[in-house]
């Protein structure tokens, strides 16, 4: 009788320990949602890990992605610096792995700049030869428009527009009260996409936006659940954790991304392209670079 009577104790302790925010999560997603229409500029920090087939390829692969950096104009101009590894276990149970260390600036739309500190490849292969590797350290290249590299609205690691997305399709399946992260009080979830509020979000984007982002029916072989945090007063999001798992038989796969925001609307160092610069439009060893000393000659 005395340990029923303890553990029914303890368990309303824990129970009022958790502090509840005054919203309920309905309400604070709707607020998060308008506050995110309002973000200028944050710093972020990026954790991914990911691991899976891929019809671009044979065999299986698994990877790391860490990055960390800063956003201005809305989302438009990004500066992160990345550290990049991919292995991939081809049919002949041979390794492959391929390790990328540099920056990135999004300066403007059709406007990315990327310059490589550190790149390998083991084994040795065509695809990045040692002379490649020699052209390509230590300066900076615009990814030419049209060759199929990336574009502002292919950049996703800190836009706007995804922050606006996951507090509109997420549904909330619990609420732990609220958290302090960054010393900052936050309202914690765990959360899971709602395939119906993530058509319905997309149906009402303009066509040219969907691009960026999968289709409804892709979710219907995926299981997104997810963790996020949301600022107690501004309604800012602190954090977004995401495990998603594809249940594709032909292409399983599983993405763990983990992102972190702070200094939002308060990050006043500006976003340019670098001082020189070369067009770099393919990765063919066989084609020459072409020098430029500024974004204003292009």
């Amino acid at each position: 009788m005395q340990k029923r009577t303890l553990l029914i104790v303890c368990t309303f302790l824990l129970v009022s320990c958790t502090r509840h925010g005054a919203l309920q999560p309905p309400e604070v997603l709707q607020k998060s949602f308008e506050a995110n229409q309002n973000l200028e500029s944050a710093r972020f920090d990026l954790d991914t890990a990911f691991k899976g087939q891929t019809e671009l390829m044979s065999g299986e692969f698994n990877g790391t992605l860490q990055a960390n950096g800063t956003m201005q104009n809305g989302g438009k101009q990004i500066s992160t610096d990345a550290d990049i590894r991919v292995s991939r276990m081809d049919p002949n149970d041979q390794l492959n792995t391929l390790t990328l260390r540099g920056s990135m600036i999004v300066a403007a739309e059709n406007e990315v700049y990327v310059h490589v500190d550190a790149a390998s490849i083991e084994p040795k292969t065509e695809l990045l030869s040692d002379e490649l590797i020699g052209k390509i350290l230590n300066q900076w290249f615009l990814l030419a428009a049209g060759s199929g590299s990336l574009r502002t609205d292919d950049t996703v690691t800190a836009d706007p527009s995804l922050l606006r997305m996951q507090s509109k399709v997420v549904k909330v399946t619990k609420d732990n009260g609220l958290e302090t992260l960054n010393k900052k009080s936050a309202y914690y979830y765990d959360v899971t996409i709602d395939p119906a509020l993530f058509a319905q979000y997309m149906s009402s984007l303009p066509q040219q936006k969907n691009t960026t982002f999968p289709s409804a029916t892709d979710f219907l072989t995926m299981s997104a659940k997810g963790k996020l945090w949301i600022d107690e007063e501004t309604f800012f999001i602190h954090r977004i954790v995401w495990d998603i798992t594809s249940t594709d038989p032909k292409h399983p796969s599983t993405v763990h991304i983990d992102i972190t925001f702070a200094d939002q609307n308060a990050v006043d160092s500006p976003i340019a392209p670098p001082p020189s610069f070369s067009t770099f439009p393919t990765l063919r060893s066989s084609e020459v670079p072409v020098t430029s000393s500024s974004a204003s000659s292009l």
